[in-house]
């Protein structure tokens, strides 16, 4: 139910900002619901632990408050014997969030960027209007129409901003007309009575007007070029040497090993008196939970970085929760 509830919550925020967004007007219906499924899917690898974590603590919490631990450890039923009770709760959902982890989070991460990029498509000339802005992230450019005539073909007074790898292009134009180059999925610009500006990272920069010019974007071209490594798969990863790809496969692979641990912290935790109430546990339990995971995206930044080795790397975060065990461990013993 908790997972559930998280689930709402998450469909409804993802779809709160993407149609908050102006660019939302230009993606077709399918493609919106598109990401946010994706979004969603990719959640879930902080949902499952999430959801274990508080259906423990909330559960266990209310059986301490209401005095039925204190009889069942009377009838002889150690804390051992509670954790093995849950445990197959908790090697299912471990091995759920291994799954996701491993599998249903890059492809979904792989459905969002090829969504972004459909999306992107769509934002071209035939659907801008005039007075707005609009950035397609999937290929680092902005657009801006001052103008539109009835038919929506023609914009007047066209601004383009486009970023590659190792330089910058702006072209400005009193008109300008979307077309499609038959035979390809090349997208084509023509513009009329403007000017073009390429701006190299070595500072040769170079400038023109014109009468007449045809642009073929290379936003396809670019798309095929980055490298995307949240939707890389992890036995590509496996073998990766890069810090930022080192990062990503050890995320990966700590994460139902982080799971299994915060479920055992759970149990440790829930220990409360009737004075503390069902759930007086839940709220400081939580902030430990989300304190772990910010230090695991810290961690991971940091390796990503090259300010933290690759080893432990993230394996660090999986020390101190285990430190953390132990400590409570010998505090309930």
């Amino acid at each position: 139910m908790v997972c559930g509830v998280l689930t709402v919550l998450m469909v409804s925020y993802s779809a709160l900002t993407l149609l908050a967004d102006v660019n939302a007007q230009l993606i077709p219906d399918q493609l919106l619901w598109l990401l946010i499924l994706t979004k969603t899917i990719a959640a879930f690898e902080l949902f499952l632990p999430l959801a274990l974590f508080i259906t423990i603590l909330m559960g266990l919490g209310k059986l301490y408050a209401d005095h039925e631990i204190v009889s069942l450890q009377a009838s002889g039923m150690s804390l051992a014997a509670i954790i093995k009770v849950l445990m197959p709760l908790i090697l299912l959902v471990t091995l759920l969030s291994t799954l996701v982890a491993t599998l249903a989070r890059p492809w979904a991460y792989g459905l969002k960027y090829e969504a972004r990029h459909q999306a992107g498509q769509t934002i071209d000339f035939d659907q801008l209007q005039a007075g707005s802005f609009y950035l397609n992230e999937d290929a680092d450019t902005v657009y801006f129409t001052k103008r539109v005539s009835p038919d929506g073909d023609l914009k007047g007074e066209i601004f383009i901003y486009q970023r590659f790898s190792d330089k910058v292009e702006v072209i400005a134009a009193q008109q300008a007309q979307h077309m499609t180059n038959a035979g390809s999925d090349d997208l084509m610009y023509r513009f009329e009575q403007g000017s073009a500006s390429v701006l190299p990272h070595d500072g040769n920069d170079t400038y023109i007007e014109f009468k007449h010019m045809t642009l073929v974007s290379e936003l396809e071209e670019k798309r095929r070029n980055k490298y995307k490594r949240k939707a890389a798969s992890t036995a590509f990863l496996s073998t990766a040497k890069k810090p930022a790809d080192i990062a990503e496969f050890q995320w990966r692979i700590t994460a139902p090993v982080k799971t299994l641990l915060l479920a055992v912290i759970a149990i440790l935790m829930a220990r409360t008196s009737s004075r503390q109430g069902r759930y007086g546990k839940l709220v400081g339990g939580v902030c430990i939970f989300f304190a772990f995971h910010g230090l695991g995206i810290i961690t991971k930044t940091w390796v990503e970085q090259g300010l933290l080795s690759t080893m432990p790397g993230l394996w660090w975060v999986v020390m101190i929760l285990s430190a953390l065990s132990y400590l409570l461990l010998r505090r309930v013993y």
